[in-house]
């Protein structure tokens, strides 16, 4: 953020080089057209005042740009930093810095470039207006495109009882329904939506951020997937439990740990 601050400010201060005053071209003043007061409008010149708008290029190739601007833009720079959480399972702060560098700095970097492209060019206005619309178009064709990039769904544990009950047979006498949503990665890596859900009766704060939970009666202790979330916790803090609890992995029960599982994206 210190250097996108900082880029403003640079380029604020080439506002400075404006000249104070553009003098005025004087140019003659154009011809009064004289109009009958008491001729009234007739309906046909609705059909030929249409016609003639939409014959004009300029007019309609910035319609169209607009128009391919704020259907894309409207939903995505509101929704883009919790579009990035979800479907690429970004953190919080990683989604709000691409948010901001792939729409502030890039759309000034458009801006300069765009100036610059006019100013040795010399486009018409009707090059201008159809370039407008063709980046429009192609801005619409991503965004299009981008509904289809995504990382891998998460590998929920499917539920047990019809409809949206969120409880599993094994721990349907938990009244996990009435919890909040939060995920746990269990070592058959499936994403349980808590850990009553898991059938989970102990916990234990391994770091900052990693909660273990074990003796969790819905995962089966049987499934050591290598690479798994939760079996690669276990295996960082295995030496240190095994002197205070004894082996973690016995019992036959499984174990979980905090956060969805994530497959590789």
């Amino acid at each position: 953020m210190v250097f996108i601050a900082g880029f403003i400010v640079l380029l604020s201060a080439l506002m400075f080089f404006f000249p104070r005053q553009i003098k005025p071209e004087l140019l003659p003043p154009p011809p009064k057209k004289t109009q009958d007061k008491n001729d009234p409008p007739f309906f046909k010149d609705f059909f030929a005042t249409i016609k003639r708008q939409l014959t004009n290029d300029i007019l309609m190739w910035r319609t169209a740009s607009s128009v391919l601007h704020l259907m894309p833009i409207s939903g995505v720079y509101s929704f883009l930093p919790k579009y990035l959480e979800k479907q690429f399972r970004l953190p919080t702060h990683d989604a709000n810095l691409v948010s901001g560098l792939g729409g502030i700095l890039v759309m000034g970097l458009g801006i300069i470039t765009s100036g610059v492209v006019i100013v040795k060019l010399v486009p018409t206005a009707r090059q201008v207006a159809a370039w407008t619309a063709a980046t429009a178009a192609i801005y619409s064709a991503g965004m299009v495109i981008l509904m289809f990039v995504s990382c891998p769904e998460e590998s929920f544990r499917l539920l047990s009882t019809p409809g949206n009950n969120a409880t599993l047979a094994c721990s349907q006498m938990c009244n996990c329904d009435e919890g909040p949503y939060t995920p746990v990665c269990g070592q058959d890596s499936f994403t349980y939506l808590s850990p009553c859900q898991a059938g989970c009766e102990s916990s234990e704060q391994l770091d900052n951020s990693t909660w273990l939970y074990y003796n969790c009666s819905c995962i089966d202790a049987n499934i050591l997937t290598d690479g798994a979330k939760a079996i690669e916790a276990v295996k960082r803090y295995d030496a240190s439990w095994n002197a205070s609890h004894g082996p973690l992995l016995a019992g036959g029960r499984g174990v979980a740990v905090s956060g969805e599982c994530g497959a590789a994206c």
